[in-house]
Formats: structure tokens, C-alpha cells, sequence
């Protein structure tokens, strides 16, 4: 963790052990050899080399066992002292903070320096408990190229400085700020370097324990839970038995949403604040901190909740939104976890996707498709309820345009064709519009909406009452009709917005030397949002263009 930015050498494996295998998830807090606990009170000073993680024989699917003793070795422990090796650390107060260029000694010190005023504010007054914790939790992230304490380091601060410019004080109480903090430190500890896809795929002993349900963050919820509960590292002990409770409840539904696979349920619920407030949230246009209007309406617990989600889940992808150097860092680190991972798909003869297959697609173009489909809509959707983080946004849409420069590089065609560049840079600078290209629907007779359909709406621009199901129309003895799915139709719902995300070919399994065309498609409609949980099919027609079906001009197939 915290060491350069560069791929492995030839031959040298996790760890920095020749041939090592890549380390499973450590399966329990066990100390072999003579040192001392691994959570023992500070000060820490056992050598390298004296003791280590127990780790399973048979990790990460390999039925076959591992005997290469791959275990990464821990850092050298040492006495985390901020007044002593404050001085020696870059400044944390500011975006161009890069923690890739900090050893491991100084991520603790760093986190310390970042997670005291925080300690203090709410109760804490052991001077030993809160570096002990941290060092518990340093020595609990595995060493791999992204997934590390550097980067678990680089989120705790974003997500101060997220705080900041909130400001968070008119929005979350001393203790909820420490815990979230406590999240971030924490929100990939035991991070075994593979997706929950890869996980669940290879019926991985984590995936069965969890049920296949963020099988990840659910573990690094337990090992966080874990660690709190040792009387040295115990950071919420101050706290009352009401608060303990709140913050827990509030640490794991923060870390879960990091799960990608919650992103566009986050994303969803920020840009449904925005669309029903847009005039409150608009109003404000100095970018300087919340309006007692915003404050109200960002107070109930429901929308606490979400805010704790965004902070977390965004300051964890919140490193392509920084200085070109900084991104760009982190996005190779990315980029190498990922084909790693791809690369063990393929020996075990598992599918294996664009984003982590390294010869389907170039660095360039894979890591634009991660941040149109993840990034940019995150980030954007924040920035239209915070003004202050506007910032991020206008330095990502610089960063997304020098992507775009590099992939003409790869490619040998120019960025204005890919249309997502314009599009993710379009989203970012202009907030007050929706992220998707949008045709807008006007609104069905009735009384005004509150708030007007061109500002409010950035997923969808009109809304009705919810149409009767199927199921009810038959109760009622009427005749079943399907509803109208054209636009034109003044009975039928409102187009939903279709954005494609990604665009490949395959080989048919169903005959040989065909292929056959995949879209994926990202689809926001409010016929989603207003129906019952239960849900309706939402019925809509689109077009292939004939460029891309391979269909003649005239026959556009529907």
C-alpha cells in the first residue's frame, strides 16, 4: 500500500514473493509466530518477518490449494505519531492530495491526522485507542494494486473534504461524521482484489456466506465490526448504547452502497431529490454552502441516509475527478486489478467481460466506458444538490476530454466520434439539465407541477398518475387493453430515456460462423419510480439504425 504506481515484474508475484499466488481474504485474526497481537496497544514495533495472517489453504475457488504461503507481508508497525510526523506529510486539505506517493508509515499518520479532530468532537478521549485502530485496519487491506490502504486512505480524505464544502455540520451530528469516517478508513478492508461477479462465479466460500448479496462489502462491514469490538481499537466505546446502534446501522448501509451494483439505485435516488426540489436547489447559484430550504428538505432521515450513501460511494470513484497526474494514476492501478482479474477468468474458462478482458479493449476506451456508465452520472447528480463540489465536475469533464485525446491515439479516430465524451462532458457542465439526452414530453392536462418541467426533471419531464394493471382492469369486468407505447399517443406513458452504453459482437452458439450484436442499455422511466414495488413492464419501441444492424436503408428494423 502507498508504494509506486507501476505493474508487477515478470515473475513476481503478490507479496512481492516470486510466483505467488494472488492472496485469498484472510478467514480470521489469528497471529502465528512469536510477535505480538495484531491489534496489541501501541506502541507496535514487532520487525517484518516475525509474524503473519493465517490464511486458508484453498482461497479464492482454487479447489486445487495453494502452498506458496502467499500471505502478504504486513507493514513494519511503528508508532503512529501525528504531532511528530505531521510535519513530513503533504498537505491533506486539498484535492491535488495524491496518497500513491505516501509509504505505509505515513497512510497511518495521514489517517490519524485526518480522523483526530473527528475522535475528539464526539466523545473520544483515549489518546491510544484511536492509532491502534488504525493500525489494526492498515494491517487488514491486502496489497494489491487498487483495492490497498492507499487508496482507503485517499477516500477517508476525499470525504472529509466533501464534508467540507457540504458544509456537513447543518447535516450530520459529531458521532454520524466520525462514522462515516470510520467507513471510509474501512470500506475495502480484506479487499481479496476480485469483483463480487468473480466471486459469485466461482462459488467462492465469501459468495456462500453472503448469499451472493455484495458478498464483499457485507465482509467488510464484519471485518471492520470485527476489530471495533477488541478493547484496544474500540473507537465507538464512548458512545451511548442509542448512538452506537445509529452509527452502526449507518456504517453498514454506507459501506454496502459501495457496492457497484447500488451505484444507479444511489444515483436514481439523488437525481429524484433534485427533480422535486429543482427550484430550491437551483436557487442557489454561489456555490457556497446549503440555504435553509435545502438544509429542510435534506433533513429528513431518509434523505440523512442518502446523503451518507453519496459522500461514501462517491468519494470512492472520486479520484477521477481530481488533477490529471492523480487520476490518471489510480485509472493504470484500475486497469491492472482488473485485467489481472480478467486474465484468472480465462484460465478457469469463465466468461469474461470488456472491462477486464485486456485485449478487447484498449486502456483508453475501457476506462471511458467506466466513466460514462459509473462516474460521470454519479458525480453530476451529486453536484446538482452540492454546488460546492462543482469543482470535481468541471475537472473530470478535463480529464474525460484528455481521454478522449488518448483514444484517437489508440484508435486512429478522432474523439468527436464517440459521442460519449461530448455527452459525459455535456452532463457535467451543465447541470441544471438532465444527464441523458432527453426528448422532452409535455405534461398531460391537470394542474401545474410544482416545480417547472424544463429545470425539474432530470430523468424524466412529466408526470401522471399511475395507470391501472392488468390484473386490476380484469377485476373490474373492462376490457384489457395494452398501453399505447408510441409518443404521439396522448393516452400512452412517457417515453423512457434510452442511453446506449455498450456496443460488442459474439460468436452465436447457436450456429457457427455467425455472430451476433449485443447493446447494452441504460433506461430511466418514471413508470419505474411511481409503480409498486411489484412493478409493471414498461412497453417501449426502438430502432436499430441500419448502419449498425447491417439491415438496408430502407427496412429499419423495429
Amino acid at each position: 500500500a502507498g508504494g509506486a504506481a507501476r505493474p508487477f515484474a515478470a515473475g513476481e508475484g503478490y507479496g512481492g514473493r516470486p510466483g505467488a499466488c494472488p492472496p485469498g481474504p484472510p478467514q480470521g485474526l489469528n497471529v502465528r509466530g512469536g510477535g505480538p497481537p495484531w491489534h496489541a496497544a501501541l506502541p507496535l514495533t514487532a520487525p517484518r518477518g516475525e509474524w503473519a495472517l493465517d490464511f486458508p489453504s484453498t482461497v479464492m475457488g482454487n479447489t486445487g490449494g495453494c502452498n506458496c504461503s502467499a500471505g502478504p507481508t504486513p507493514p513494519e508497525r511503528q508508532r503512529l505519531d501525528a504531532d511528530a510526523s505531521g510535519a513530513q506529510l503533504p498537505s491533506l486539505d486539498t484535492w491535488e492530495f495524491n496518497a500513491l506517493d505516501l509509504n505505509p508509515e505515513q497512510l497511518g499518520v495521514a489517517s490519524l491526522v485526518l480522523l483526530q479532530a473527528f475522535f475528539w468532537g464526539c466523545g473520544g478521549a483515549d489518546p491510544e485507542v484511536l492509532p491502534c485502530f488504525i493500525c489494526a485496519i492498515r494491517d487488514g487491506y491486502l496489497p494489491n494494486p487498487y483495492h490497498n490502504f492507499a487508496h482507503a486512505v485517499d477516500v477517508l480524505q476525499t470525504v472529509i473534504r466533501l464534508g467540507k464544502f457540504m458544509p456537513w455540520e447543518e447535516l450530520i451530528s459529531p458521532a454520524a461524521r466520525f462514522a462515516l469516517l470510520v467507513a471510509a478508513l474501512s470500506h475495502d478492508i480484506g479487499h481479496p482484489g476480485f469483483s463480487n461477479v468473480y466471486l459469485v462465479d466461482v462459488r467462492d466460500e465469501m459468495a456462500s456466506r453472503y448469499n451472493d448479496v455484495s458478498p464483499l462489502e457485507n465482509m467488510h462491514c464484519s471485518r471492520l465490526f470485527e476489530i471495533v469490538q477488541q478493547s484496544q481499537c474500540s473507537v465507538l466505546a464512548h458512545l451511548s448504547r442509542r448512538e452506537l446502534a445509529h452509527v452502526r446501522k449507518n456504517i453498514i448501509d454506507a459501506i454496502l452502497h459501495t457496492d457497484a451494483a447500488n451505484h444507479s439505485y444511489v444515483t436514481a435516488a439523488l437525481e429524484m431529490v433534485y427533480r422535486e426540489n429543482a427550484g430550491v436547489f437551483d436557487a442557489s447559484k454561489d456555490g457556497k454552502g446549503l440555504t435553509m430550504e435545502q438544509v429542510d428538505i435534506l433533513s429528513t432521515d431518509e434523505n440523512r441516509a442518502l446523503v451518507s450513501r453519496a459522500m461514501l460511494a462517491g468519494a470512492d470513484v472520486t479520484n477521477q475527478a481530481k488533477p490529471w497526474s492523480v487520476a490518471y494514476a489510480w485509472a493504470t492501478l484500475l486497469r491492472q486489478e482488473l485485467t489481472a482479474q480478467g486474465d484468472r477468468e480465462r484460465q478457469l474458462g469463465l466468461a469474461v467481460l470488456p472491462m477486464t478482458d485486456r485485449n478487447a479493449l484498449g486502456f483508453a476506451e475501457a476506462h471511458i466506458g467506466y466513466l460514462h456508465t459509473t462516474v460521470a452520472p454519479f458525480l453530476s447528480a451529486e453536484a446538482r444538490l452540492f454546488h460546492a463540489w462543482q469543482e470535481l465536475t468541471a475537472t473530470l469533464a478535463v480529464n474525460i476530454r484528455e481521454w478522449g485525446t488518448r483514444l484517437s491515439k489508440e484508435t486512429e479516430v478522432g474523439q468527436s466520434c464517440d459521442s460519449r465524451i461530448e455527452l459525459m462532458c455535456d452532463m457535467l457542465t451543465n447541470l441544471r439539465t438532465s444527464p441523458i439526452e432527453e426528448k422532452k414530453v409535455q405534461a398531460p392536462p391537470g394542474p401545474p407541477d410544482p416545480v417547472p418541467v424544463e429545470e425539474s426533471s432530470p430523468l424524466l419531464a412529466a408526470k401522471k398518475e399511475p395507470r391501472p394493471s392488468v390484473d386490476s382492469q380484469e377485476e373490474a369486468g373492462g376490457p384489457v387493453t395494452e398501453p399505447c407505447s408510441e409518443p404521439s399517443c396522448p393516452e400512452g406513458p412517457p417515453q423512457p430515456f434510452v442511453r446506449e452504453i455498450r456496443r460488442w459482437r459474439e460468436a452465436s452458439a447457436a450456429s457457427s460462423g455467425q455472430q451476433r450484436e449485443l447493446v447494452l442499455l441504460y433506461v430511466v422511466s418514471d413508470d419505474i419510480v411511481t409503480q409498486s414495488p411489484s412493478g409493471q413492464p414498461v412497453l417501449f419501441r426502438y430502432t436499430i439504425q441500419a448502419e449498425n444492424s447491417g439491415t438496408s436503408p430502407s427496412s429499419p428494423t423495429n
